[in-house]
């Protein structure tokens, strides 16, 4: 008998039987095959860490085009468009503790995780440092990066050897300049973002009167 933890789900394609944790509970319990006909959590983890072509030494890597469709930010786009772009990601090797941007500086690459772990950090580097989030195979970060000339909101370090590909800014916005329908798309994300921005900053604000 063969008991296997794992958050990467390729490994446990043949198991007898998968159970499914969330928050330390049984979610879902069954084959691979019933599992991936389902809706379920199981089948949204597989989706979310497939559609990259990772090299063998885990040093490289590349995106799907149809993967970059599930990213909300791309999500519009048509199929011409997302292979253009899916060219447009070059592959980053991030070595255990490495720091791939830092709080409040400026904005210039969005980042997709092809393969390990990097954590979210407030203060980091500082007695208060907190980790705020752990985002794994198939996550992204620093989508606004691409939206507006903005700065960093937290830090992000690789916890183990990462493979993430990045879109820098300037190679993104030479794509929208040759793809009018994707430009149109992400104008109007830009301008929803900016309104939902500062929606959230009066309701932090307080009230003033005369």
């Amino acid at each position: 008998t063969i008991l296997s933890v794992t958050h990467r789900l390729e490994t446990v394609k043949t198991a007898d039987l998968i159970v499914v944790l969330d928050a330390g509970k049984v979610v879902e319990a069954d084959s691979f095959e019933n599992l991936m006909s389902t809706d379920g959590p199981f089948h949204s983890m597989w989706v979310k860490q497939h559609g990259f072509d990772v090299s063998a030494n885990g040093l490289s890597a590349r995106v799907r085009s149809e993967r970059l469709r599930r990213i909300p930010l791309f999500g519009t786009f048509d199929d011409e468009a997302l292979g253009d772009l899916a060219t447009a990601f070059h592959s980053e090797r991030l070595d255990d503790g490495q720091v791939a941007f830092w709080e409040s500086e400026p904005a210039d690459s969005f980042y997709v995780i092809a393969r390990g772990l990097v954590e979210v950090l407030h203060g980091a580097g500082t007695p208060g440092e907190k980790i705020v989030a752990l985002l794994e195979d198939g996550d992204f970060f620093g989508e606004m990066a691409l939206l507006s000339d903005s700065r960093r909101n937290a830090t992000v370090r690789s916890r183990g050897s990462t493979t993430v590909l990045s879109l820098d800014r300037r190679a993104f916005r030479q794509f929208l300049s040759t793809s009018p329908a994707a430009r149109t798309a992400i104008e109007q994300v830009a301008q929803q973002r900016s309104a939902e921005n500062a929606t959230a900053a009066g309701t932090r604000s307080e009230p003033t009167s005369d």
